[in-house]
This record gives structure tokens, sequence and C-alpha cells, in this order.
């Protein structure tokens, strides 16, 4: 009688054929490495969805004041609004 290589899975513990694991595996069977995948997945897009629901309020150095958005000049060292400062990441100077 021939018997079948068997592994047990880290995160399942449970002894599996061999054939259940891929050949690059870090030890998860097939079954968890999917779960795994679609759970990071799944926080990968919820964090895009909370990302651009932020907008340009996510920044950290920003205030809400009266609705308009105020920034500290890193050449001033003032809050001006936000209208005042380019789109890219070059640093501003005054």
């Amino acid at each position: 009688m021939d018997m079948e290589e068997t592994k047990r899975c880290r995160d399942c513990e449970q002894e599996k054929p061999i054939t259940d694991f891929y050949k690059s595996d870090k030890g998860q069977c097939k079954d968890c490495k999917l779960r795994y995948n679609r759970e990071r997945d799944k926080k990968m897009r919820e964090a895009r969805k909370r990302k651009g629901k932020l907008g340009e309020i996510g920044r950290t150095n920003e205030h809400k004041y009266d609705e308009l958005i105020y920034k500290k000049c890193s050449g001033c060292e003032q809050e001006k609004v936000l209208e005042a400062f380019g789109t890219t990441k070059k640093r501003q100077i005054c």
C-alpha cells in the first residue's frame, strides 16, 4: 500500500496531502493562502476607500476653519489657505 505524503498547515493546523500546498509556500495550505489573500485584498480596498473619503483634509498639518483649509508654510512658518500651495510635493518657499 502506497502512503501519500502529508504536511501540516501552519494556519489551520490540519494534516493535508502535499498536493494541497503550493510549491513555494511558507507552510500554508492552498485554502489558507487563498483566504489570507482575500482578507488582505479586502483590507487594502477599504483603506483606499477611506483615503478617498479623506481627500485634502487627510493631510497631517491642515486645520479646518470656517470651511477653509489651512496649511503651514515651510518657508515662512505662517498658515495659509491650501489653494496658495501648488499640487506637487516640492517644497514651497515664500
